[in-house]
């Protein structure tokens, strides 16, 4: 098991205190610093799921709206809405079953996606998907023109 902590402390706007603690690599006993990146895996889904919040309350965005809104020759994307993704009841294939994807772009999410048959109706049962949130990050950026990072 590997174990990555990082701790910073401010005051006044300015750090006083970083320091990073356990292995990067426990093979290698590579430590961790604080330039260490760290993978926060579905934690992301609470800020993707606010700012898409965030942008209907500036009604950008409906939780109605149609993912066929933003990609129209996704398949089935007229019944697959924003609440759907949000909810996982998109039915949307989730991408990680992908033993070989490495390429997380959206062009080969979409070609993946697209080959893929959804998991149930839209709407009428749960699917886990990290696909879903994937395509609202991309929803995210289209809709703000900015990156999502």
């Amino acid at each position: 098991m590997t174990v990555r902590i990082y701790w910073a402390i401010s005051q006044d706007g300015k750090i006083i205190f970083e320091k990073g603690y356990g292995y990067k690599n426990t093979e290698s006993k590579t430590l961790n610093d604080t330039n260490s990146i760290f993978e926060i895996y579905s934690t992301t889904k609470t800020f993707t799921s606010t700012v898409i919040f965030k942008l209907i309350e500036l009604n950008k965005l409906s939780l109605n709206d149609k993912l066929s809104k933003f990609y129209p020759s996704f398949p089935k994307g007229d019944s697959i809405t924003i609440e759907n993704l949000l909810t996982h009841t998109s039915g949307i294939y989730d991408y990680t079953n992908e033993s070989n994807m490495t390429d997380h772009s959206e062009n080969s999410l979409l070609s993946l996606l697209a080959k893929k048959p959804l998991n149930i109706s839209p709407g009428t049962n749960w699917s886990y998907s990290n696909s879903g949130y994937c395509l609202l990050g991309f929803i995210i950026s289209k809709v703000t023109a900015m990156p999502y990072e």
